[in-house]
């Protein structure tokens, strides 16, 4: 066996440092990723004790196997070549943290020895970095080096599969059994607390029925239509109202008083209108007592009827006090909603109109009520030249003052009050 003489030098690998970075900078009015990766040798000589030998990056295939598996797809590298291919693959969306651990992983298994070290310089803020740590790969570190933890083996779990599945089988049962015990223990008490519960709601509704105390007429309850008991004691009954339009007008003062009209549409035939389905109510009070006010709708509305009606009609019952009188006012209502007044209404939303009163309407009346348009003439502006500069306004025809006379209705300024 030979013999080491006491003078001899054993050769010492000299020591190496690999400085990988991935960084964002500024370049051409926007900010681009920048990669470097370097090999500092110890050099006494040099002011800064080490001498930095730049390396060019890898191949974009030696790149992708070191990337993680999701996040090969960002690594293609058609066309593109060194850090080109890097760029390319952050811009599109790989964590610079990955690209930085196969970056570091690659640096040191061409270049690394066992008396190397690896300096990083990642611009991944921390919150992001704790995100992609998640994702990496398994590692383990020994003696200051990372090392990428890859399978080499297989092991059969059968048994230990059947142990858990047997152990799992037999904590499920006893946990189902508490289940349907305490099941059982919620049912009776859910069907006891139900119990108390119709007890106290048969005594409110006995206090409820001994505190309303007044029935509604008889001839309200024999005319078998929908009736409502208010929270001021008085009823409501539903009538049946028809949403046939017969005229549109406006009355234009500054022309002496000239009426304009416009023909309302028909998507449908005239019958179609006629039938009484669009529901209004009317609260009757104290004997009978009522007034136009105390006609109103609720979810849809009219031109002349909303939370409250704002027409004067003719025929109308002095009370109601019996269907005979209910079918009048239905009369007299129909006959006042077939005629949309625009110098006065009360419902301007035509959103909330009843559907097939709404299409009736043609687009300039829609616009006049809405207030998105107006016929407001200038002084001195005669009705023809007023309308030969805006045909889209011009109404179907006209009628002088005069007519007015034969009017069924008029719009009074009803008090809005709400009922």
């Amino acid at each position: 066996m030979a013999e080491v003489a006491s003078d001899s030098v054993v050769p010492l690998i000299p020591a190496k440092k690999i400085r990988v970075k991935v960084y964002q900078s500024e370049g051409y009015g926007s900010r681009i990723w920048s990669v470097e990766i370097a090999i500092l040798t110890t050099n006494s000589t040099d002011p800064r004790g080490y001498v930095s030998n730049a390396l060019n990056p890898p191949p974009p295939a030696i790149v992708k196997a070191f990337l993680p598996p999701n996040c090969k797809k960002y690594m293609s590298g058609r066309g593109r070549y060194g850090t080109s291919a890097i760029r390319e693959a952050l811009n599109q969306g790989c964590p610079p943290q990955a690209m930085h651990d196969a970056l570091k992983a690659w640096a040191f298994s061409v270049h690394g020895n066992n008396n190397t070290s690896v300096e990083s310089e990642s611009s991944v803020e921390l919150d992001e970095q704790k995100a992609l740590l998640r994702i990496q790969p398994a590692t383990m570190i020994v003696g200051g080096k990372v090392y990428r933890l890859v399978p080499t083996g297989e092991a059969d779990a059968t048994s230990l599969i059947k142990k858990i599945r047997k152990q799992a089988i037999e904590v499920s049962k006893v946990e189902s059994k508490l289940i349907i015990d305490k099941a059982g223990i919620d049912g009776r008490m859910i069907i006891s607390q139900a119990q108390e519960e119709v007890a106290n709601m048969q005594v409110k509704v006995n206090s409820l029925r001994r505190e309303l105390g007044q029935m509604p007429p008889n001839w309200l309850v024999d005319s078998h239509r929908p009736i409502l008991k208010r929270t001021d004691s008085r009823w409501a009954v539903q009538l049946s109202l028809s949403p046939w339009i017969r005229e549109i007008r406006f009355t234009i003062p500054y022309w002496d008083n000239t009426v304009l009209f416009w023909d309302p549409l028909r998507p449908h035939n005239e019958e179609f209108y006629k039938d009484g389905r669009m529901p209004a109510w009317v609260v009757i009070g104290s004997e009978g007592a009522y007034s136009i006010q105390s006609v109103y709708m609720t979810t849809w509305v009219t031109t002349h009827i909303g939370r409250t009606g704002c027409m004067e009609l003719q025929n109308m019952p002095a009370r109601l006090q019996s269907l005979n009188d209910l079918m009048n006012l239905e009369r007299a209502v129909n006959r006042g909603i077939q005629v949309v007044n625009l110098n006065s209404p009360l419902q301007t939303d035509t959103q909330n109109y009843w559907p097939e009163f709404r299409e009736q309407l043609p687009p300039t009346v829609i616009s006049l009520l809405r207030r998105d348009i107006s016929i407001d003439p200038s002084h001195g502006t005669t009705m023809e030249a007023y309308f030969n500069a805006r045909p889209t306004l011009r109404p179907n025809r006209t009628e002088t003052a005069r007519a007015e006379q034969a009017m069924v209705f008029s719009v009074a300024g009803a008090e809005r009050e709400e009922v």
